[in-house]
């Protein structure tokens, strides 16, 4: 079954260590957005897991623009590593499930 891009979110937020996701949250909120668009609050992010995260990535930015903001906010944070796989399996459409062979 070919994974969504709320799954490709998820699963690039748990690879994040404790310290990269608490780091991705700080600059989440304050990351510049388009001008439609707020920043989510701290009050959501501070203690969100990886989960609630990525929910609302998806409430604030919906369901094409939140990929775009993760990723700016991978590149601040220097996971290259998770940029580029993300970049690759949301535009790779089908058999995105090999850059995550893990699950």
């Amino acid at each position: 079954m070919e994974k969504t891009v709320t799954d490709l979110l998820l699963e690039t937020l748990e690879e994040l260590g404790k310290d990269d996701l608490k780091r991705f949250k700080w600059k989440l909120k304050e990351i510049k957005v388009e001008n439609q668009y707020n920043n989510i609050p701290w009050g959501k992010l501070e203690t969100a897991r990886p989960v609630d995260v990525a929910k609302e990535l998806l409430n604030y930015y919906g369901e094409h623009y939140r990929v775009e903001v993760t990723i700016q906010v991978l590149r601040s944070i220097h996971r290259r590593d998770l940029t580029d796989r993300l970049t690759k399996a949301t535009q790779a459409g089908k058999g995105v499930t090999k850059f995550f062979p893990h699950t």
